[in-house]
């Protein structure tokens, strides 16, 4: 199935003003890239039972859906394979999301939120060359949004972690000082692996 819409020159966005060829072939990589992150972040809120995941997905795809919706605004329109049907079939074929599986849904979005997010890094330093103000407020716009899609799927993994691949909790505190300790290279399989049994307060 695809999705067209009328077609224009390729040299001229819907103003009629000219858009750079490498600037327009990112921007169309974007488009595609802004709908399929919305239709991994539909997928996973209706496979979780997690009441507050799937509603801070559902959020975060309707973001994603308002910037595809806003690129077409510098794009030529032009015909493409709609990228939400592998995500439905995906969705149907394996049912609700247990632990392992709702991770490695959160994986595929971390992944589809950094590529756009250095897509709209590439923009933002683009539009002063490109002299296109309307590139960088749209740029500015959405790359801090992006942002924010990236910090929730990487703290929901890690909220979910112990859980999802090991089937027991451990305390916020402890997940928190563990990823600290890593961060400075210190000793995470000395110390706090020691009194793995004990809990913080």
């Amino acid at each position: 199935m695809s999705t067209t819409t009328p077609d224009r020159s390729p040299a001229e966005d819907r103003t009629g003003h000219g858009v750079p060829e490498g600037v327009r072939s990112a921007l169309q990589d974007l488009w595609e890239g802004e709908r399929m992150l919305a239709a991994e972040l539909t997928a996973l809120a209706g496979r979780t039972a997690d009441h507050g995941v799937a509603a801070a997905a559902e959020r975060l795809a309707a973001v994603s859906c308002g910037h595809a919706a806003w690129i077409l605004g510098l794009l030529p329109a032009r015909s493409r394979t709609a990228p939400t049907r592998a995500v439905r079939e995906r969705r149907t074929a394996r049912g609700p999301a247990d632990g392992p599986t709702l991770l490695a849904d959160l994986r595929r979005v971390h992944a589809l939120a950094g590529d756009n997010a250095l897509l709209w890094d590439a923009l933002c330093c683009a539009a002063p060359a490109a002299g296109d103000r309307t590139l960088l407020d749209l740029a500015a716009l959405c790359r801090p949004r992006t942002a924010e899609q990236l910090r929730w799927s990487r703290s929901t993994a890690r909220a979910l972690a112990s859980q999802a691949l090991t089937g027991r909790d451990v305390p916020w505190r402890r997940r928190e000082a563990v990823l600290f300790a890593v961060d400075r290279a210190e000793d995470p399989g000395g110390w706090l692996l020691a009194d793995a049994t004990a809990d913080d307060a």
